[in-house]
């Protein structure tokens, strides 16, 4: 089944977006220690049945809580530009992008600072209800992070341009490129809408016909202090990785039938990103190829 986002308004900035190509969110392979983990440390040292348990217990639970955020930031492109950025400012990143409700995550980092400012040890019960908040998160983050549309087939609702709209998540950028390929067009409330039709084969390369624009026609970097400006443009992919749970979207096309794309890194690959990441280029991630990897080092 393929998800397709058609506008119901001209207000929005896509005439229609669909998804091309789906990743698993970029991890971060430098954490020694999983969200999982931390909650199980928690779990046992809630086994100490003393203030200095739940006072431990709520400092791993506070540990996972803000590597699930940072690990869903970094999926979404959303960490690159804003990983200095404190706590509260990134429950921020997570609201304008949508990703899910804050008003769990609020509760949560209100009973630490009662730890942490107030020096109240807090109440076992309480701890033991945001260990299970936490676990529910871990979860729901995990679904937002298995298929991320990382490249759409869009239609630019300003100047009615056909292209893809691409987001870097190692740049923390988004970006739309004009294309140009096969199409179609079909009615839709009374309007006839035309879509791309899918521009990769099964190996990632373009299809014949089918040329992206080197250049983009226009990019935005995902940082909190632009966030108004990326808000209506990200948004959409997100809630289309939430409408396509649970199904497999036909993206592209080896000539006998459509089939989904979808590429997973092992921790190894992406650790040699993270440490590449420090201090040597240019981010860059070829679409042509799947490829992670850097320019040459800037001057």
């Amino acid at each position: 089944m393929t998800v397709i986002h058609i506008a119901d308004h001209e207000t929005e900035p896509f005439t229609f977006l669909m998804p091309s190509v789906r990743l698993t969110g970029i991890w971060l392979p430098d954490a020694d220690v999983t969200p999982e983990q931390y909650l199980r440390y928690a779990e046992l040292d809630l086994e100490d049945t003393t203030d200095r348990g739940a006072i431990n217990a709520l400092g791993n639970a506070k540990r996972a809580l803000h590597l699930i955020v940072d690990t869903l930031l970094q999926g979404y492109g959303l960490l690159a530009r804003n990983h200095k950025a404190g706590f509260p400012q990134k429950l921020e990143l997570i609201d304008a992008a949508g990703l899910f409700s804050l008003s769990i995550l609020g509760t949560l980092n209100l009973e630490r600072n009662v730890m942490e400012h107030e020096y109240r040890a807090p109440a076992r019960a309480r701890v033991e209800e945001m260990v299970d908040v936490g676990r529910l998160l871990l979860l729901a983050t995990h679904r937002m992070g298995e298929q991320v549309p990382y490249e759409c087939l869009a239609g630019w609702q300003a100047d009615k341009a056909l292209g893809v709209i691409q987001l870097d998540p190692g740049a923390g950028q988004l970006s739309f490129f004009r294309a140009t390929g096969p199409t179609q067009t079909f009615p839709h409330e009374g309007t006839d809408v035309t879509l791309l039709e899918p521009v990769r084969a099964t190996d990632g390369s373009l299809l014949p016909g089918v040329r992206i624009d080197p250049d983009p026609a226009w990019s935005v970097t995902l940082s909190h202090k632009n966030k108004d400006e990326w808000r209506p443009l990200l948004t959409p992919l997100v809630r289309l990785t939430d409408a396509s749970s649970g199904f497999r979207s036909p993206v592209t096309n080896d000539g006998r039938i459509e089939v989904t794309m979808t590429t997973t890194m092992s921790r190894d690959q992406q650790k040699e990103i993270q440490e590449s990441m420090r201090g040597k280029g240019r981010p860059v991630l070829d679409y042509s190829r799947f490829m992670f990897g850097f320019d040459s080092p800037s001057s």
